[in-house]
Protein backbone atom coordinates (compact mmCIF):
# COMPACT_ATOMS: atom_id res chain seq x y z
CA UNK A 1 0.00 0.00 0.00
CA UNK A 2 2.78 2.60 0.49
CA UNK A 3 4.42 1.86 -2.34
CA UNK A 4 1.50 2.52 -4.01
CA UNK A 5 0.95 5.65 -2.57
CA UNK A 6 4.65 6.80 -3.17
CA UNK A 7 4.39 5.31 -6.94
CA UNK A 8 0.71 7.57 -7.44
CA UNK A 9 2.21 11.02 -5.51
CA UNK A 10 5.27 10.77 -7.91
CA UNK A 11 3.12 10.63 -11.22
CA UNK A 12 0.84 13.65 -9.23
CA UNK A 13 4.03 15.92 -8.58
CA UNK A 14 5.42 15.10 -12.31
CA UNK A 15 1.98 15.93 -14.05
CA UNK A 16 2.40 19.19 -11.67
CA UNK A 17 5.75 20.33 -11.65
CA UNK A 18 7.11 18.72 -14.77
CA UNK A 19 5.43 21.38 -16.56
CA UNK A 20 7.47 24.02 -18.60
CA UNK A 21 6.12 26.85 -16.53
CA UNK A 22 6.76 25.79 -13.62
CA UNK A 23 10.76 24.38 -14.56
CA UNK A 24 11.42 28.10 -16.12
CA UNK A 25 10.39 29.31 -12.48
CA UNK A 26 12.73 27.34 -11.14
CA UNK A 27 15.28 27.62 -13.26
CA UNK A 28 14.91 31.85 -12.99
CA UNK A 29 15.03 31.48 -8.75
CA UNK A 30 17.37 28.68 -8.37
CA UNK A 31 19.38 27.16 -11.52
CA UNK A 32 20.21 30.78 -12.39
CA UNK A 33 22.41 31.43 -9.63
CA UNK A 34 24.31 28.15 -9.12
CA UNK A 35 25.02 28.64 -12.24
CA UNK A 36 27.67 27.18 -13.95
CA UNK A 37 27.10 24.15 -12.69
CA UNK A 38 26.56 19.98 -14.13
CA UNK A 39 23.75 17.70 -13.53
CA UNK A 40 24.50 13.96 -13.46
CA UNK A 41 22.31 11.48 -14.65
CA UNK A 42 22.84 7.77 -14.25
CA UNK A 43 20.68 5.33 -16.39
CA UNK A 44 20.94 1.15 -16.28
CA UNK A 45 19.78 -1.62 -18.91
CA UNK A 46 19.19 0.58 -22.30
CA UNK A 47 17.55 -2.16 -24.32
CA UNK A 48 16.56 -2.03 -28.04
CA UNK A 49 12.91 -1.74 -27.00
CA UNK A 50 13.47 2.16 -25.49
CA UNK A 51 15.74 3.05 -28.55
CA UNK A 52 12.85 5.63 -29.26
CA UNK A 53 12.53 7.21 -26.53
CA UNK A 54 15.77 7.33 -24.90
CA UNK A 55 16.46 9.14 -28.56
CA UNK A 56 14.06 11.95 -27.67
CA UNK A 57 15.84 12.15 -24.15
CA UNK A 58 18.94 12.99 -26.32
CA UNK A 59 17.12 15.18 -28.19
CA UNK A 60 15.90 17.37 -24.53
CA UNK A 61 19.32 16.84 -23.37
CA UNK A 62 20.97 18.67 -25.98
CA UNK A 63 18.51 21.54 -26.21
CA UNK A 64 18.91 22.37 -22.97
CA UNK A 65 22.45 21.20 -22.13
CA UNK A 66 26.34 21.13 -23.51
CA UNK A 67 28.33 17.31 -23.16
CA UNK A 68 30.66 17.41 -20.12
CA UNK A 69 33.46 15.04 -20.54
CA UNK A 70 36.12 14.35 -17.86
CA UNK A 71 38.44 17.34 -18.69
CA UNK A 72 35.74 20.33 -18.22
CA UNK A 73 34.58 18.54 -15.15
CA UNK A 74 37.88 18.47 -14.13
CA UNK A 75 38.26 22.26 -15.61
CA UNK A 76 34.93 23.24 -13.42
CA UNK A 77 35.95 21.50 -9.94
CA UNK A 78 39.51 22.19 -10.06
CA UNK A 79 39.70 25.70 -11.80
CA UNK A 80 36.48 27.36 -11.89
CA UNK A 81 36.49 27.35 -15.05
CA UNK A 82 32.99 26.93 -17.45
CA UNK A 83 33.06 28.05 -21.19
CA UNK A 84 29.54 27.87 -22.29
CA UNK A 85 26.08 29.53 -21.38
CA UNK A 86 24.41 26.69 -21.03
CA UNK A 87 25.15 23.82 -17.95
CA UNK A 88 26.92 20.78 -18.68
CA UNK A 89 25.62 16.97 -18.64
CA UNK A 90 27.21 14.03 -17.76
CA UNK A 91 25.43 10.91 -18.97
CA UNK A 92 26.29 7.86 -17.54
CA UNK A 93 25.49 4.27 -17.43
CA UNK A 94 25.87 1.83 -14.44
CA UNK A 95 26.74 -1.92 -14.35
CA UNK A 96 28.62 -2.29 -18.25
CA UNK A 97 25.67 -3.52 -19.48
CA UNK A 98 26.38 -4.89 -22.94
CA UNK A 99 23.10 -2.62 -24.16
CA UNK A 100 25.32 0.49 -23.15
CA UNK A 101 27.68 -0.49 -25.81
CA UNK A 102 25.50 -1.47 -28.65
CA UNK A 103 22.35 1.27 -27.95
CA UNK A 104 23.02 3.94 -25.88
CA UNK A 105 26.79 5.02 -27.09
CA UNK A 106 25.68 4.98 -31.02
CA UNK A 107 22.97 7.71 -30.23
CA UNK A 108 25.11 9.07 -27.95
CA UNK A 109 27.79 9.91 -30.49
CA UNK A 110 25.12 11.06 -32.89
CA UNK A 111 23.79 13.88 -30.57
CA UNK A 112 27.93 14.62 -29.33
CA UNK A 113 27.99 13.38 -25.70
CA UNK A 114 30.19 11.04 -24.25
CA UNK A 115 29.32 8.33 -22.47
CA UNK A 116 30.41 7.71 -18.46
CA UNK A 117 30.54 4.16 -18.12
CA UNK A 118 30.84 3.14 -14.40
CA UNK A 119 32.05 -0.76 -15.01
CA UNK A 120 31.97 -3.84 -12.40
CA UNK A 121 35.29 -5.29 -13.22
CA UNK A 122 34.18 -8.81 -12.06
CA UNK A 123 31.12 -8.83 -14.61
CA UNK A 124 33.37 -7.97 -17.43
CA UNK A 125 35.96 -10.77 -16.66
CA UNK A 126 33.22 -13.43 -16.21
CA UNK A 127 32.43 -15.87 -18.35
CA UNK A 128 29.34 -15.32 -20.69
CA UNK A 129 27.45 -18.42 -19.08
CA UNK A 130 28.08 -17.38 -15.40
CA UNK A 131 26.73 -13.34 -16.07
CA UNK A 132 23.25 -13.79 -15.64
CA UNK A 133 23.60 -15.85 -12.69
CA UNK A 134 25.69 -12.85 -11.48
CA UNK A 135 23.62 -10.13 -12.21
CA UNK A 136 20.57 -12.37 -10.75
CA UNK A 137 22.71 -12.40 -7.31
CA UNK A 138 23.93 -9.05 -7.60
CA UNK A 139 20.94 -6.90 -8.06
CA UNK A 140 21.48 -5.97 -11.62
CA UNK A 141 19.17 -5.31 -13.63
CA UNK A 142 18.88 -6.69 -17.45
CA UNK A 143 16.32 -7.38 -20.44
CA UNK A 144 17.36 -10.60 -21.40
CA UNK A 145 18.51 -10.80 -25.21
CA UNK A 146 17.93 -14.72 -26.34
CA UNK A 147 20.23 -13.80 -29.26
CA UNK A 148 23.29 -13.10 -26.86
CA UNK A 149 24.63 -14.92 -23.81
CA UNK A 150 26.61 -12.09 -23.12
CA UNK A 151 24.94 -9.51 -20.67
CA UNK A 152 28.10 -7.49 -19.63
CA UNK A 153 30.32 -5.31 -21.64
CA UNK A 154 33.63 -7.38 -23.02
CA UNK A 155 36.92 -6.05 -22.24
CA UNK A 156 37.54 -5.52 -25.85
CA UNK A 157 34.41 -2.93 -26.17
CA UNK A 158 35.05 -1.12 -23.16
CA UNK A 159 38.52 -0.55 -24.96
CA UNK A 160 36.94 0.14 -28.10
CA UNK A 161 34.12 2.59 -25.86
CA UNK A 162 37.54 4.08 -24.83
CA UNK A 163 38.81 4.72 -27.93
CA UNK A 164 36.14 6.65 -28.87
CA UNK A 165 36.17 9.39 -26.55
CA UNK A 166 34.13 7.61 -23.32
CA UNK A 167 34.92 7.61 -19.98
CA UNK A 168 35.51 4.48 -17.41
CA UNK A 169 34.76 4.22 -14.46
CA UNK A 170 35.35 2.00 -11.29
CA UNK A 171 31.99 0.48 -9.85
CA UNK A 172 33.08 -2.13 -7.90
CA UNK A 173 33.93 -5.61 -8.52
CA UNK A 174 30.97 -7.80 -7.45
CA UNK A 175 28.73 -4.52 -7.21
CA UNK A 176 28.20 -5.65 -4.01
CA UNK A 177 26.54 -2.66 -1.84
CA UNK A 178 29.40 -1.34 0.40
CA UNK A 179 27.85 -1.08 3.47
CA UNK A 180 29.67 -0.92 7.18
CA UNK A 181 28.64 -4.61 7.39
CA UNK A 182 31.76 -6.17 4.68
CA UNK A 183 34.95 -7.46 6.22
CA UNK A 184 38.28 -5.77 4.74
CA UNK A 185 38.82 -8.14 2.22
CA UNK A 186 35.56 -7.61 0.49
CA UNK A 187 36.41 -3.89 0.82
CA UNK A 188 39.52 -4.83 -0.46
CA UNK A 189 38.22 -6.94 -3.27
CA UNK A 190 35.41 -4.50 -3.86
CA UNK A 191 37.47 -1.10 -4.81
CA UNK A 192 40.97 -1.87 -4.64
CA UNK A 193 41.16 -5.03 -6.92
CA UNK A 194 38.54 -3.85 -9.08
CA UNK A 195 40.35 -1.06 -10.00
CA UNK A 196 43.79 -3.22 -10.31
CA UNK A 197 41.69 -5.37 -12.82
CA UNK A 198 40.06 -2.13 -14.74
CA UNK A 199 43.91 -0.37 -15.18
CA UNK A 200 45.38 -3.89 -16.14
CA UNK A 201 43.39 -4.01 -19.11
CA UNK A 202 42.96 -0.60 -19.98
CA UNK A 203 46.32 -0.12 -19.50
CA UNK A 204 45.64 3.29 -17.91
CA UNK A 205 44.84 5.09 -14.39
CA UNK A 206 41.16 4.37 -13.26
CA UNK A 207 40.70 7.81 -10.65
CA UNK A 208 37.37 7.51 -10.63
CA UNK A 209 34.71 5.32 -8.64
CA UNK A 210 30.48 5.00 -8.40
CA UNK A 211 29.35 3.76 -5.20
CA UNK A 212 26.73 0.75 -5.62
CA UNK A 213 23.04 1.11 -4.94
CA UNK A 214 22.25 4.23 -3.15
CA UNK A 215 20.64 3.30 -0.34
CA UNK A 216 21.86 5.24 2.66
CA UNK A 217 23.12 2.19 4.80
CA UNK A 218 25.46 1.31 1.96
CA UNK A 219 27.46 3.92 1.67
CA UNK A 220 30.17 2.35 4.27
CA UNK A 221 32.96 4.49 6.22
CA UNK A 222 35.68 2.11 5.88
CA UNK A 223 34.67 2.03 2.28
CA UNK A 224 34.90 5.35 1.92
CA UNK A 225 38.37 5.79 3.38
CA UNK A 226 39.64 2.86 1.06
CA UNK A 227 38.77 4.34 -1.62
CA UNK A 228 40.82 7.67 -0.55
CA UNK A 229 43.54 5.37 0.22
CA UNK A 230 43.72 3.83 -3.45
CA UNK A 231 43.85 7.22 -4.90
CA UNK A 232 40.70 7.85 -6.24
CA UNK A 233 40.05 11.52 -7.26
CA UNK A 234 36.76 11.68 -7.90
CA UNK A 235 33.67 9.49 -6.60
CA UNK A 236 29.88 9.34 -7.56
CA UNK A 237 26.84 8.82 -5.63
CA UNK A 238 23.11 8.98 -6.07
CA UNK A 239 21.78 12.11 -3.83
CA UNK A 240 20.42 14.46 -6.60
CA UNK A 241 22.22 17.50 -6.53
CA UNK A 242 24.25 19.82 -9.09
CA UNK A 243 27.75 20.34 -9.43
CA UNK A 244 29.24 23.77 -8.77
CA UNK A 245 32.87 24.53 -8.71
CA UNK A 246 33.23 24.19 -5.05
CA UNK A 247 31.71 21.04 -5.06
CA UNK A 248 33.57 18.09 -2.76
CA UNK A 249 35.19 15.71 -5.07
CA UNK A 250 34.13 12.66 -3.39
CA UNK A 251 30.66 13.71 -3.36
CA UNK A 252 29.55 14.14 -6.90
CA UNK A 253 25.81 13.51 -6.92
CA UNK A 254 23.68 11.79 -10.01
CA UNK A 255 20.08 12.15 -10.88
CA UNK A 256 18.56 8.40 -11.03
CA UNK A 257 16.30 8.10 -14.48
CA UNK A 258 15.20 5.92 -16.83
CA UNK A 259 15.59 4.99 -20.70
CA UNK A 260 11.73 5.18 -21.47
CA UNK A 261 10.99 8.39 -19.07
CA UNK A 262 9.03 11.06 -20.83
CA UNK A 263 10.33 14.75 -21.21
CA UNK A 264 8.02 15.40 -18.33
CA UNK A 265 9.77 13.60 -16.30
CA UNK A 266 12.99 14.88 -17.31
CA UNK A 267 11.85 18.08 -16.81
CA UNK A 268 10.54 17.21 -12.95
CA UNK A 269 13.96 15.45 -12.27
CA UNK A 270 16.47 17.75 -13.32
CA UNK A 271 14.76 21.27 -13.27
CA UNK A 272 11.95 21.90 -11.27
CA UNK A 273 14.42 21.60 -8.02
CA UNK A 274 12.81 18.74 -5.98
CA UNK A 275 14.67 16.39 -6.23
CA UNK A 276 17.57 18.18 -4.35
CA UNK A 277 15.11 19.01 -1.63
CA UNK A 278 14.12 15.93 -0.86
CA UNK A 279 17.93 14.46 -0.42
CA UNK A 280 19.13 17.56 1.17
CA UNK A 281 18.93 15.79 4.86
CA UNK A 282 20.30 12.67 3.49
CA UNK A 283 23.28 14.40 1.63
CA UNK A 284 24.13 16.31 5.15
CA UNK A 285 24.00 13.01 6.98
CA UNK A 286 26.15 10.68 4.44
CA UNK A 287 28.82 13.74 4.68
CA UNK A 288 28.41 14.13 8.07
CA UNK A 289 29.18 9.93 8.61
CA UNK A 290 31.38 9.59 5.76
CA UNK A 291 33.87 11.87 6.93
CA UNK A 292 32.81 11.18 10.65
CA UNK A 293 32.44 14.67 11.45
Amino acid sequence: MVRYLKTHLKKFFEFCLGTETFTFLASLFYYRWIFPYVQVVTYHDTPSGDFNSFREQLIWYQKNYVNCDMESLEALLNKGIWKDKKPGLVISFDDGLKSNFDIALPLLEEFGFTGWLMVPSGLVDLDPDKQKHFCEENLIGFTPNHLEKRIGMSWQEIKDARKRGHVVTCHSMNHKRLADTLSPLEIDSEIKKSKNLLEKNLLEDVDTFTWVGGEEWSYGFDAFRKMIEVGYKYIFCTNCKPISSFNDPYFLERYHVESWANKKQLRFILKSGIYEVLYFFKRKRLKKKLYNR
